[in-house]
């Protein structure tokens, strides 16, 4: 009897680990990163008899994880590429649809201003169209200004997302660091099974840790797992954890630096990042938020170059030379990487805005040469034995020595030829009598003169061309000769443009001998709005990008190149998340509790338990009968 006993037993033991872990399972059915959990039963070794091998009942073989390690990897992998479109998309969509919204954008500051260029040319003697053409100056540049301070904020928003990315993954590498001591200790004691508990809950941390960056998993013999970032370096390696930190750019301390740091040195690896919320901050910062900080520093670059060459060769209400309408627009700059070795500073010229890229650019000097890279495209743009260097057909920009004399070999500068200038972009005038609508020099044909030839009212060439002023009177001895005050004779061009003291005409119709025409100040010209034209026109002048785009084009391109990258990073998050909501799925289907199932599993057990109980009862019933016989 001691043997059914025995069995009836072990029944009673299996099918009571079998409730237990049913309940447990049923208990979890809502508790997150939990996997179900199932009770592997196997028979007992038998006894042989004489009669054969008779059983001796169940046991517990194991309580395992119901896991399938593919579907695990699969949600990891889909966990990391969703937060990482995530987090591009949102930054994203702030930089279009700021940039688009006509009361923050450039497009109606823009118009305003021209509006007023055009309004001051319908009545250039007036002061009130020119006090509405200062004032729409000034929300013009606090609209670069402003747009600049907006960049700056998404800047720092980057660097803080970041930052509060790599303070959390060091917290979960902790985590998983001292449950990986936890669950090698009982691998240890227990005989090589693992407390799935625990292996759940570093499971829910590593995925934790890959919302933030991807991560890839080396499984250890002794339960443990080695967690690994960017190209290798060892987050959690067995029962230690190592650190990433943030840091300042080399060359910018705005910018934002990630670092592993090992516990005995530090190194960068930003650009090893993948996957996660941390890839995808970086990648709009790469991808869109510097190129459109630099295309807005573009804009007010070129706007204010070009108009105050054109308002330079105009003149004032007073009669005075005009002077630059807008400052702080060449405003290049060369930073120094802070491990520079030498002390050596850089000067940054603007000598062709139409060359101008939306690029930032490094220069390296190895020892003999200076290495200039276009860091949008990482092209090497040019390799020089010396400064200056001289891009201007390519790029639009020179470089040259400003200060300093020791340069060593391994240092390196960022370029930035146009992003300050949104910062700095103020306007230079401060009395709208000085704007200069008016071109400083007037033409005339002699009344005598007896041909029907005529002269255009002229146009500045060199406004610094110290006789740019001085009257000269054009006579001709024939239809094609004539002299400038009484000087030798020229030869008239076929063109009929005569170019001379900085400014330029064109005589039309054929010249008689004798004929006469004068270029002399425009004193008095209160009502001329011929340099107030030319500024008006800068509005669709196609000025940047070789020849292709005006300024509003130019801003209406990087509102499309913005809006197309959010728009894919939008198309690619909605992609992302539907496969994670499907291998999630996946696991859930493995792992996940059913409570349906788990209910017919618990009567299941419980009838099993049941029979366990009788067949105890049976064995005492068979035990008290032979002891009752025994007492006979």
């Amino acid at each position: 009897m001691s043997d059914l006993l025995g069995t009836g037993l072990t029944g009673l033991k299996a099918f009571q680990s079998a409730l237990s872990t049913t309940g447990n399972n049923i208990s979890n059915v809502n508790t997150e990163g939990y996997s179900r959990q199932q009770v592997r039963l196997t028979t007992l070794p038998s006894q042989y008899t004489g009669a054969g091998y008779v059983g001796r009942g169940v046991g517990v073989d194991s309580i395992e994880r119901v896991y399938d390690d593919y579907l695990v990897k699969e949600v990891r992998v889909n966990i990391s590429s969703s937060a990482e479109y995530s987090a591009y998309n949102a930054f994203a969509s702030r930089v279009s649809d700021s940039l688009s919204d006509a009361s923050i954008g450039m497009n109606g500051a823009l118009n305003s201003f021209f509006n007023s260029v055009q309004a001051v040319s319908n009545n250039p003697s007036t002061l009130s169209e020119r006090y509405v053409m200062m004032s729409d100056a000034e929300g013009l540049v606090n609209r670069f200004n402003s747009l600049d301070s907006y960049m700056q904020g998404l800047k720092e928003d980057v660097k803080l997302a970041i930052s509060s990315a790599v303070n959390d993954i060091n917290i979960y590498a902790e985590s998983v660091a001292q449950l990986n001591k936890q669950i090698s200790s009982s691998f240890g004691l227990a005989s090589d099974n693992l407390p799935n508990d625990l292996i759940d809950q570093r499971d829910l941390l590593i995925e934790r840790i890959s919302e933030s960056v991807s991560v890839r998993i080396l499984e250890q013999a002794d339960g443990s797992v080695n967690v690994f970032v960017g190209s290798g370096q060892g987050l959690v390696v067995g029962d230690r954890s190592n650190l990433l930190g943030v840091s300042d750019d080399a060359f910018d301390t705005s910018g934002v630096d990630i670092v592993f740091d090992n516990g005995v040195s530090t190194s960068s690896i930003t650009s090893q990042i993948s996957g996660g919320s941390m890839a995808g901050l970086l990648r709009f910062k790469n991808e869109v938020l510097d190129p459109s900080y630099n295309a807005l520093g573009r804009m007010a670059t070129v706007l204010g170059a070009a108009f105050n060459a054109q308002h330079a060769d105009g003149m004032s209400l007073d009669g005075v030379i005009g002077s630059n309408f807008f400052s702080g627009v060449d405003a290049g700059v060369a930073i120094s990487n802070i491990n520079n070795k030498g002390s050596y500073d850089l000067g940054i010229s603007i000598t062709d805005t139409d060359m101008l890229t939306v690029s930032d650019y490094r220069l390296d000097y190895n020892g003999s040469l200076y290495t200039l890279t276009r860091l949008s495209d990482s092209s090497v743009v040019t390799s020089s034995a010396g400064l200056p260097i001289d891009v201007t057909t390519t790029d639009g920009f020179s470089i040259s020595l400003a200060g300093g004399t020791d340069i060593r070999a391994g240092d390196s500068f960022l370029i930035r030829p146009t992003r300050n200038a949104a910062t700095n972009i103020s306007v230079a005038l401060r009395d709208v009598r000085e704007i200069a609508a008016a071109v400083p020099i007037r033409t005339s044909s002699a009344s005598a003169n007896t041909s029907n030839a005529g002269i255009s009212s002229g146009a500045i060439t060199d406004i610094a061309n110290a006789n740019v002023l001085t009257t000269a009177n054009i006579l001709f001895s024939n239809a094609t000769t004539y002299t400038i005050n009484g000087g030798a004779n020229q030869a008239l061009p076929a063109s009929g443009v005569i170019s001379q003291n900085g400014w330029q005409v064109t005589i039309s119709g054929v010249p008689a001998a004798g004929d006469t025409f004068t270029v002399q100040n425009n004193t008095g010209g209160t009502g001329d709005n011929r340099n107030m034209l030319s500024l008006a026109a800068l509005q669709n002048t196609r000025m940047l990008d070789n020849g292709l785009n005006s300024i509003g084009g130019a801003y209406s391109s990087m509102l499309a190149d913005i809006g197309s990258k959010t728009r894919l990073s939008q198309l690619a998050k909605e992609a992302q998340t539907a496969m994670l909501d499907r291998a999630q799925e996946a696991r859930s289907a493995v792992s996940g509790v059913n409570l349906d199932e788990e209910a017919a599993d618990l009567v299941r057990f419980q009838q099993a338990y049941q029979a366990a109980a009788q067949v105890v009862s049976i064995s005492d019933t068979l035990f008290q009968t032979i002891l009752s016989m025994a007492r006979r």
